[in-house]
């Protein structure tokens, strides 16, 4: 009898302590990407909401560059790729630039994201009935003629 009530014991500890252990693994792709919540709207088909998605992403100018320098170079066509998590609850994180360029362009790019990030909530990926957490890359093409 004390080993059945030991065991029960062992088998409700062990799972409270599984239970407690968070899911932190970061996907690259889930059945529902992450979406500007503006975009999600349930009357649009996924293709519909993506074109608003990326709409919303290419028509997006930061009210402040932190540096306005690089629109004096002639013939600059460069493309800096940042890198963030969207979080379980639709929060940026682990933002850092994962191919720059320079330093002026590379924190303007990170300037870019978190400027948008600030006007734009994402609604997190969607992964087997759950939210999960999403890397994200986002290339920002810099040009001037």
């Amino acid at each position: 009898m004390k080993i059945l009530i030991l065991l029960i014991f062992n088998l409700l500890i062990f799972n409270s302590l599984f239970a407690q252990i968070e899911d932190t693994t970061v996907y690259r792709v889930v059945q529902q990407m992450p979406i500007i919540i503006d975009c999600a709207d349930a009357n649009q088909n996924w293709q519909q909401q993506q074109a608003c998605h990326n709409n919303k992403i290419l028509n997006f100018s930061p009210k402040y560059p932190k540096n306005d320098s690089w629109r004096m170079r002639n013939n600059l066509n460069a493309k800096v790729i940042v890198y963030f998590i969207v979080e379980k609850d639709g929060a940026i994180s682990n933002l850092k630039v994962v191919k720059g360029v320079d330093d002026i362009l590379d924190a303007e790019a990170l300037h870019w994201v978190r400027e948008f990030v600030s006007t734009y909530q994402f609604r997190a990926g969607f992964q087997n009935g759950q939210f999960v957490r999403v890397g994200y890359n986002l290339p920002i093409q810099f040009r001037t003629r």
